[in-house]
């Protein structure tokens, strides 16, 4: 290889690779004035700024994931009191059905209790026929039964 062949692979020897200084935009939209002199210190400089701006990805994803954890909390608690209210206002409710059935049952068993102190034959008179009705019912199906077994 060659002197000249040499010099040719360095950028610092070829006139269109060398680095001008231009304005660079920033991300306020603001520019200042930055003169490279070699590949090495435009690299320096494109490093810092890619950890510049790793660091504020970095606090913006932080900032968010605050805002959601606030955010995943208030609705947590706001579950919690949805919940608390739902819980107290079904237990209500189970009360007051409750109240609804003993009432009704108490004066339905008022109720009959009456009628049999004021007519006893006829409710005794209920019963047997009623009594017999079941018996007849359950003596024809025992017959009914025995003879499909014979």
């Amino acid at each position: 290889m060659t002197n000249s062949q040499r010099t040719d692979s360095f950028p610092e020897s070829k006139p269109h690779l060398q680095a001008n200084p231009k304005p660079i935009s920033t991300s306020e939209g603001s520019s200042s004035e930055v003169k490279v002199k070699s590949i090495a210190e435009a690299l320096s400089f494109l490093d810092e700024a890619a950890r510049d701006s790793a660091h504020d990805l970095q606090e913006l994803l932080k900032n968010d994931f605050q805002r959601l954890r606030k955010a995943f909390t208030t609705i947590k608690d706001e579950a919690k009191g949805t919940t608390q209210e739902l819980r107290s206002v079904s237990t209500e409710s189970l009360d007051r059905l409750k109240e609804r059935i003993t009432d009704t049952t108490q004066q339905a068993s008022k109720s009959v209790e009456s009628s049999v102190r004021d007519n006893p034959w006829s409710f005794i008179g209920s019963a047997a026929v009623l009594g017999a009705i079941i018996g007849f019912a359950i003596a024809k199906t025992d017959k009914t039964r025995s003879d499909k077994s014979a």
